[in-house]
């Protein structure tokens, strides 16, 4: 049994990194081979991975969720780097990252953190999965920033920006960048 969140997410992680990248089915060498129903899969199972192995919050939330939440109301947790566009953004723009341990863990580890929205501002920020067909409606980058934002320390942050900007790797908005509005 885990003891914590700790040892949960680096045991997920090693089982994730065999089952996909040493002696299971090998992403790295057989990626660009997977049909799109397959990749789908993988990307949900890491996503899986990533999300059931302890958030960790960055302390940030909308001004729309402090106010659901100043009604007793729960806000919505929300993976602002999604981990499914993130194994495809390393996939097709730093696939290099799978052999490098120390920074994919830190890739792994730095995709738990959250932040808090309501729900209409998290399904507003999801792209859209229709039948297998995957479409980027707006880039990371960009899409936090229509919201106002209040920090870790109840500060307001100025209108326009999204304060965790530098935690979104560029290989993730080259992927979406390639693939906006696009039914891949």
């Amino acid at each position: 049994m885990m003891k914590n969140y700790e040892e949960t997410w680096k045991c997920m992680l090693e089982y994730w990194k065999a089952t996909h990248l040493e002696h299971g089915i090998d992403i790295y060498n057989n990626w660009d081979d997977f049909d799109e129903w397959y990749k789908m899969t993988i990307c949900s199972n890491f996503w899986y991975g990533v999300t059931r192995t302890g958030i960790i919050n960055t302390g940030y939330i909308s001004h729309g969720a402090a106010e659901i939440l100043a009604l007793k109301k729960k806000p919505t947790p929300d993976h602002f780097v999604s981990p499914r566009t993130a194994l495809r953004g390393i996939m097709e723009y730093n696939r290099e990252l799978l052999k490098d341990d120390d920074a994919f863990d830190k890739t792994y580890f730095n995709l738990r953190h959250i932040i808090k929205v309501t729900s209409a501002e998290n399904e507003n920020a999801r792209y859209t999965n229709k039948d297998g067909h995957l479409t980027i409606h707006a880039l990371t980058i960009e899409k936090y920033k229509k919201l106002r934002w209040i920090g870790p320390h109840g500060n307001s942050i100025k209108k326009g920006t999204f304060p965790l900007v530098d935690m979104v790797p560029d290989y993730v908005t080259e992927f979406e960048k390639k693939h906006f509005n696009e039914v891949i």
